[in-house]
């Protein structure tokens, strides 16, 4: 028999192994849970990894094609929501058309196709959203009026869209939002199977809170393409803003900003170095000598009267007579089109006006190719020319067909003559858009010496330098958005300090020599200073 002592331990033992495999069972369970927090936590960084990646690549995209766009540089493309015709349905990744002059919706899908992207998702498989500023879209004009303004691009103009929440900004070109998945709690459908479909391209089944509204932050009736009130083609900031939150069971959006600072840097860059081929042009054919520049007390409109003046070593760039022929052209077929629209004495006035200044912008250019001994493209410019003239034809009579007929004609006489342009000519200002927006903005200095009938050398104190340095022949200067003190700009005003900095602002038959110029980074300097100056020195080492 054994003793009660023996039978204690043996229960004791027991006891033991059950509390050990107890906490065995536990421990398992408990590193189960762990593994699988751990496994959820993994998931959600690659999502989290793979909607920041997709965002940051749409707005790369995004801000490389409004630098580099030749039609409207600046400018971006409507969103993708509302055209439904063959080759461009909602949600095909194709930016819908224009209505008029406007977009007809300034949220949507992000246009990828457009941008030349991959069908990007963000993670959870959703494609981006992206709203629009709309004074920074493709259209020339800012509504459908019967006299709408005219749309500039350059560095004061303003975002109109506003981040509020966890990564407030203000300025806002243009968004672009990765939606996560739908959220039950504020009734979202989606239907994969169906991306044309109404409930696939229903914000509200993606966004959530104020970015839901489509934007809260204009007229209802001008986000959605309706006709605009005065402050909406203003450029001003709304209170009303697009939200970025905390992440939630009733809000989940995810956004990436494209601000003013993000875009006109980049722009003000493609800028000087236009103007920098404009220059070396001329002085590639004129013995590196450099033009004259057009007095800063010049009004710069209209455009032709911007010319250079002798012993003006800095100011604004002279008219580009291609440029100006080419714009006066874009507003003589818009004046043939509001004649063909409406054909009103007042109309038919503007019509004339409108050929003659650019019949008379041909005869200038003509005669220009005609003393460089360039038959081609003299030739050229007399048919633009003669194009024009036949403008003065079009009456009330006229039918459909005469007007198209009319159209081509200039159309092909412009192409015929631009065919014809050397892979040098200059090509800043060389289309309306540069005209109207940069004329202001954009100044230039050439060195005593490199003038016209300069010559061909300078010295110390003759040579221009940036920072301190350098020998240099002349010098582009771009000037950055408005600082404090220089709103409003005052064009005529010399020197020139609502527009350029410190020394930058030269004025006077002999100006000084020295320009500063900082990087955007350079923050401290570049908030104080933000003119972009850029050297000549028939490419040296200005390269």
């Amino acid at each position: 028999m054994k003793s009660p002592c023996s039978k204690m331990r043996n229960t004791t033992k027991q006891r033991g192994v059950i509390l050990l495999i107890v906490a065995a069972v536990l421990v398992l369970a408990g590193l189960s849970m762990l593994l699988a927090m751990f496994d959820d936590t993994t998931v959600e960084a690659k999502r989290n990894q793979k909607t920041a990646e997709a965002l940051a690549q749409a707005k790369e995209a995004l801000i490389g094609r409004a630098v580099s766009n030749d039609n409207r540089p600046g400018s971006l493309p409507c969103p993708d929501l509302i055209t439904n015709i063959s080759g461009n349905v909602p949600n095909d990744g194709v930016a819908d058309l224009f209505s008029g002059k406007i977009c007809q919706s300034y949220i949507g899908r992000l246009p990828w196709r457009t941008l030349g992207l991959p069908d990007l998702r963000d993670g959870h498989g959703e494609r981006l959203w992206y709203a629009l500023s709309p004074n920074f879209t493709d259209s020339d004009k800012l509504s459908n009026g019967t006299t709408p303004p005219v749309r500039i691009i350059n560095s004061d103009t303003l975002g109109q869209l506003v981040v509020t929440g966890a990564s407030p900004a203000n300025d806002v070109v243009a968004i672009i939002f990765a939606p996560g998945p739908a959220l039950v709690l504020v009734n979202q459908q989606r239907d994969s199977a169906n991306p044309a479909s109404a409930i696939s391209n229903t914000v509200a089944n993606f966004l959530e809170a104020e970015n839901a509204a489509g934007g809260a932050i204009y007229s209802e009736a001008f986000l959605r393409g309706g006709t605009p009130t005065a402050d909406d083609v203003t450029n001003v900031t709304y209170t009303s803003a697009v939200v970025n939150i905390a992440v939630s069971t009733t809000f989940n959006d995810k956004l990436l900003a494209i601000t003013r600072s993000d875009l006109m840097p980049l722009m003000e860059k493609r800028v000087v170095q236009e103007a920098r081929i404009c220059l070396d042009s001329h002085a590639l054919n004129n013995g590196q000598r450099y033009p004259w520049a057009v007095p800063v007390t010049t009004p710069t409109t209209p455009l032709s009267g911007m010319v250079s003046a002798p012993n003006t070593f800095f100011g604004r760039f002279q008219r580009d007579l291609v440029g100006l022929m080419f714009a006066l052209f874009d507003d003589m077929v818009a004046a043939i089109d509001a004649y063909e629209a409406s054909r009103t004495s007042a109309n038919y006035d503007a019509k004339q006006a409108a050929y003659s200044a650019a019949q008379i912008s041909a005869n200038d250019v003509k005669n220009y190719y005609s003393d460089l001994n360039n038959i081609p493209l003299k030739d050229a410019a007399a048919n633009m020319e003669v194009a024009a003239n036949n403008v003065s034809n079009l009456n009330a009579s006229s039918t459909a067909t005469d007007f198209t007929n009319m159209r081509q004609a200039l159309a092909d006489a412009r192409t015929a003559f631009s065919n014809l342009l050397p892979a040098t000519n200059c090509t800043l200002f060389s289309s309306s858009y540069w005209n109207r927006s940069w004329k202001d903005l954009v100044f230039y200095q050439v060195a005593n010496g490199f003038q016209p009938g300069g010559s061909g050398s300078c010295g110390t104190g003759t040579c221009l330098t940036i920072n301190g340095s350098g020998a240099y022949h002349a010098a582009v200067i771009v000037a950055g958005r408005a600082l404090s003190g220089q709103s409003p700009r005052n064009v005529t005003a010399s020197p020139p300090g609502t527009y350029l900095e410190a020394g930058n602002a030269h004025s006077g038959a002999t100006p000084p020599v020295s320009f500063v110029t900082y990087r955007p980074d350079d923050a401290a300097n570049y908030s104080t200073v933000n003119d972009l100056v850029l050297c000549l020195d028939g490419k040296v080492n200005c390269l």
